[in-house]
Formats: structure tokens, C-alpha cells, sequence
């Protein structure tokens, strides 16, 4: 779930749960209100004819008392006058009192006296009166006795169970609905944290971490939603970020072992050119068959160094995709032909026996540049040749078809490479047998050329080799009818 609809989701909640919890207030509120009805009910002696009641006894004990007042005040001055008012009185829970120049002469319940100074009489006068025995909702009338003294009369109607609603009822019933809507909001506060704020807490260590270089903790945090996928961007960049720097990290050691492999093969020809010219000048090569083989020599070790800085220069720009290829239509099998014609020139004075195969039309083209093809196949045809040990030296080159690509395969019967170096082979700068590389030259780039060149024509180059017996060079290049295609199979020899 996105964090777009959790946050919609967590308003809505916001706006239901209050109107929820106000509903449910006012419930409860209507029934307690009910209930209270009933209770104040029974408590004032409430009949279905309330209303009736209601207009002709307590109307009737009103206005019969009004009608005393104005033709015989001074009734009031005799208790026993009230005795007919006692048990409409005690029915609605109410008390009649009287007073006499502020001084109390009759009362139909018991009233403390502090209670009678906070009662205030005036013409029809209304106010609560509240005490430790309970609450009174009072009516006043003042008036005069005959001989003008001050007189009045106070009607008290009990109101403790009206009271005890407003003053503890309501109070709770609020206090526990703001109480539920903290809750309601602390648990969608907490929710949303824990699946927004945590998260993203989470996520800034992790990249404090990226950004203090500390790559190697993942980043576990599974989510279906927009977190998550920020959290598989950030293990994505920590993994490239990983791979790189693991990357430099190699580059800088291959860098470091070709400045020592380099410094070596230079050091090697330029020594032995110093010696021999150093010869020269002291005059040890006094007739023309030395001085003639000592400049062989030098010219020789000169024109190795020459081809290994041509080498690391080609392989920087292959490196840095700077190399211009110009493809055109070559027949393949006269191509490889006019090579080996070259290496015979080199091995014909040698027991090589070098044979070409050939199991292709005579019309099988591939799209190649003549040069950088011809220089990857003249560094395998060299790399084969430099490591020929057995007695019968042969070299054996096949052409054939695979699938709808041309299948070179080259194959020696030489020392072979050790198992453990196979796999490396074709990385820059590695040179697996150490002595084997020194006694016969080469930085470790050659094969690394080759693969990068083979791949620049759309093909791929693999190797089989048994250590001891042999190696075999197995190149595919797209045959010029097929079209280039990405996920064309890997080939298995």
C-alpha cells in the first residue's frame, strides 16, 4: 500500500473517529439523560399526567398563596395554614418557607439556619441555593403583614438528581471521549510513525553510512510502497557504489602490477641494450660480425619495446572505447589464410608443423577490420607459439560453421595453462605463470586485447585447456547474412 493512500486512510480515520466518538457521546449522554428522566421521575413523583399535575397542584399551591397574600399576609404568621400545602409539598420534593421580618416562622422541612442568610427574597426573585445537605432551585415572594412588617415566602424545589448529572455525569462522559480521541490519535500517531518515520530514520543511517564509505551492510527494508522503493534505489546505488569501488580497487592493483611487470620488461631490453652498446664503445666488437651482431641485438630488443608500448597504448584506447573500427565484407578463410602465411615466415626455419582446416564454403564473409581482427589473432597465433614445448611442435586452425555464425578454432599442442589461471586469462594485466611470462616476455594485456577486439566485432572467444597437452582457442564472429542479436546462446565447446 502506497504511503499516499495510508495517509488518506489515516485522515479519514482523523475525521471519522472524532464524528464517531461525538455519536457515541451523544448515545450515551441520551440515554443517561433517559435514565436520569426516570430517576428524577420517581424521585419527584412523576405520573404519565405530569403536565396536568404539573398546571393545577403546584400552579394551585402558587396561586393560592399569591391570593392569601393580598387578602389575609398575615396567615402566614400561623403554621397551622400550611398544613393543607404539607403533602403537595412532600410529593414534589419541595419546602415551603416563611419568613418574618427576615426571621424564619415556618418551614415544611428542616433547613439550617446558615442556609437562610444565602436566600434572597424580592418579588419574584429565582436563584440556587447550594449546601452540604444538597441544591434547591428557589422561587421568592416578598410582601407585607398587616402591621407592615417585612414578610416572604421562599419555594424550594430539590434538585440533587439534576445536580448530579451536570456535575459528575456530563464531566466524565466529556473527560472520556477526549480521553478515547487522544488514544484513537496516539495509536494513528504511533502507527504512522512506525511505518513512515522509523523507516526513513532506517534509510538516513543507511546513507550515512554509503556516505562514509561503509558499503558492505545491506539495506533490509522490504516494503511494497514508495519507501520501498526508495530503499531499493539506495541498495542498488550501494551495490554499484560497492562494485565500483571494488572495481578501483582491482584497477589500482592491476595498475600497480603492470607499472612492476612493465618496469621489468622495459628494464630487461634496455640493460641489454646499454651492455651492448657499452661493448661497442670499448671496442669489443673490433671486426664487422660482432658489431653487426650486436647491433642485431639491439635492434631486436628495441623493436620488443616497441611492440610493448604499442600494445599499451592500443589496449588504453580499446580501455577508453577511443579506437575507430572500419568494418567491411572480408572472406574469412582468405584472411586467415594470409595470416598464417605471415607466422610461416617466422616458424619455417622451426619444426612447427602449422595446419588450416577448413569446413566453410568458399563464400563465408564476416564484417571485420582488417587490422585490429588481424592484430587479435596474431597475438593468439604468437601467444600458441611461445609456449610449444613438445618435440613435434603443431598448430592446427579450423573454420566451421555454428549455428549462423563462423567457428575459428585455434589449437596447439603446447604446455598448456594450469587450471587455476584459466578463468583469469583474459583479464587486464594478469599474468598467471609467473615464470613462464618472464622467460618468454609479454605484459599480460595481449589475450585482455584480443577479447576486447573479438567483442567489438560481435563475437566471443573462449579457451579449453589441459595443462601439459594442449590449448584451444575458440572464436565466433556473426556471419555477414546474420543480423546481431542479444540474446544469441553462449557457445558451449
Amino acid at each position: 500500500m502506497s504511503i499516499r493512500i495510508k495517509l488518506i486512510i489515516s485522515y479519514l480515520i482523523m475525521i471519522v473517529l472524532p464524528i464517531g466518538l461525538m455519536v457515541l457521546f451523544l448515545h450515551m449522554l441520551f440515554h443517561l439523560f433517559v435514565g436520569n428522566l426516570e430517576e428524577m421521575k420517581e424521585y419527584y413523583t412523576i405520573e404519565d399526567n405530569f403536565i396536568d399535575e404539573l398546571l393545577t397542584e403546584d400552579l394551585f399551591i402558587y396561586t393560592s398563596l399569591e391570593k392569601q397574600i393580598k387578602e389575609n399576609p398575615d396567615l402566614f404568621r400561623d403554621p397551622s395554614f400550611f398544613t393543607g400545602y404539607q403533602a403537595l409539598l412532600d410529593k414534589r420534593q419541595a419546602t415551603l418557607i416563611v419568613t418574618d421580618d427576615n426571621d424564619l416562622i415556618y418551614s415544611s422541612q428542616p433547613v439550617a439556619n446558615d442556609s437562610l442568610s444565602n436566600l434572597t427574597s424580592s418579588r419574584y426573585n429565582q436563584g440556587f441555593l447550594r449546601t452540604d445537605e444538597g441544591t434547591w432551585l428557589y422561587t421568592s415572594t416578598d410582601f407585607y403583614y398587616s402591621d407592615n412588617i417585612d414578610g416572604a415566602y421562599f419555594l424550594l424545589l430539590d434538585i440533587k438528581p439534576i445536580d448530579s448529572f451536570v456535575r459528575i455525569i456530563v464531566p466524565t462522559l466529556v473527560g472520556t471521549f477526549l480521553l478515547a480521541f487522544l488514544i484513537a490519535n496516539g495509536i494513528l500517531t504511533y502507527i504512522m510513525s512506525k511505518h513512515i518515520i522509523q523507516p526513513l530514520h532506517k534509510l538516513k543511517d543507511a546513507a550515512d553510512k554509503i556516505k562514509e564509505g561503509e558499503l558492505q551492510s545491506p539495506i533490509e527494508l522490504t516494503r511494497q510502497d514508495e519507501i520501498g522503493e526508495l530503499s531499493d534505489a539506495l541498495e542498488q546505488m550501494r551495490l554499484k557504489l560497492l562494485d565500483s569501488v571494488e572495481k578501483q580497487a582491482k584497477y589500482e592493483w592491476n595498475r600497480k602490477e603492470l607499472v612492476n611487470n612493465i618496469s621489468h620488461d622495459l628494464k630487461t631490453p634496455i640493460t641489454s641494450i646499454k651492455g651492448y652498446v657499452e661493448g661497442i664503445l670499448d671496442g669489443i666488437a673490433n671486426d664487422r660480425e660482432k658489431l653487426e651482431k650486436y647491433c642485431h641485438t639491439i635492434y631486436t630488443k628495441a623493436d620488443h619495446m616497441d611492440q610493448l608500448i604499442d600494445e599499451l597504448l592500443l589496449f588504453s584506447k580499446l580501455d577508453l572505447n577511443s579506437v575507430s573500427f572500419h568494418f567491411e565484407k572480408t572472406n574469412i578463410l582468405t584472411f586467415v589464410q594470409s595470416l598464417i602465411e605471415e607466422i610461416r615466415l617466422d616458424v619455417e626455419q622451426t619444426t612447427i608443423e602449422v595446419q588450416i582446416e577448413n569446413k566453410l564454403s568458399s563464400h563465408a564473409y564476416v564484417l571485420a577490420d582488417h587490422d585490429k581482427l588481424g592484430r587479435a589473432f596474431r597475438n593468439i597465433l604468437t601467444n600458441s607459439l611461445k609456449y610449444l614445448d613438445k618435440q613435434q611442435k603443431k598448430m592446427i586452425i579450423t573454420l566451421d560453421n555454428y549455428h549462423e555464425s563462423i567457428l575459428i578454432t585455434v589449437e596447439d599442442n603446447g604446455q598448456g595453462i594450469k587450471e587455476t589461471d584459466l578463468p583469469r586469462i583474459f583479464e587486464r594485466f594478469y599474468r598467471g605463470d609467473t615464470a613462464r611470462n618472464s622467460a618468454n616476455g609479454g605484459s599480460g594485456i595481449g589475450l585482455a586485447i584480443v577479447k576486447q577486439i573479438i567483442e567489438a566485432h560481435g563475437g566471443t572467444i573462449n579457451v579449453k585447456s589441459t595443462y601439459g597437452e594442449g590449448t584451444a582457442f575458440y572464436i565466433t564472429l556473426n556471419s555477414i547474412e546474420k543480423s546481431v542479436k542479444e540474446d544469441d546462446e553462449d557457445f558451449n565447446y
